[in-house]
C-alpha cells in the first residue's frame, strides 16, 4: 500500500469511530429524553390494558424509570435540561403526527 492508501484508509477509519460515536450519542439522548415519556405512558396505561398481576411489577419500573431520570439530571445545567425538555416536546410531536390520521374519527 501506498503513503496515500494507508492515510486514506486512516482517514476512513476515524470517520467511522466518530460516526459510531455520533450514534451513541444520539442514542443516549434519546433514551435519557424518552425515559420519562415511557414512564408517564405505563403510568397512565397501566391499570387500563395490562392484566392486573402486572401492576405491581409495572409500578417498579415506573418507579426505576424515575429514578434513572433523576440520576441522568443531577447535576445538569440548564441547557441539558432544556435540551432534554425540547427532544420530549419533538418526540410528542411526532407521536401526535403518526396517529393523527389514524386515530380521527369521522
Amino acid at each position: 500500500m501506498t503513503v496515500k492508501q494507508i492515510q486514506k484508509a486512516k482517514d476512513k477509519l476515524n470517520k467511522q469511530t466518530k460516526n459510531e460515536v455520533f450514534k451513541r450519542i444520539m442514542k443516549y439522548l434519546y433514551v435519557v429524553s424518552d425515559i420519562p415519556l415511557i414512564a408517564d405512558d405505563l403510568e397512565d396505561l397501566n391499570d387500563t390494558i395490562f392484566i392486573p398481576e402486572l401492576a405491581p411489577a409495572l409500578r417498579n419500573v415506573i418507579e426505576l424509570l424515575r429514578k434513572q431520570d433523576d440520576i441522568f439530571l443531577t447535576g445538569a445545567d440548564k441547557d441539558v435540561f432544556d435540551q432534554q425538555c425540547a427532544i420530549q416536546r419533538a418526540i410528542l410531536n411526532n407521536r401526535k403526527e403518526m396517529f393523527l390520521n389514524e386515530l380521527t374519527i369521522e
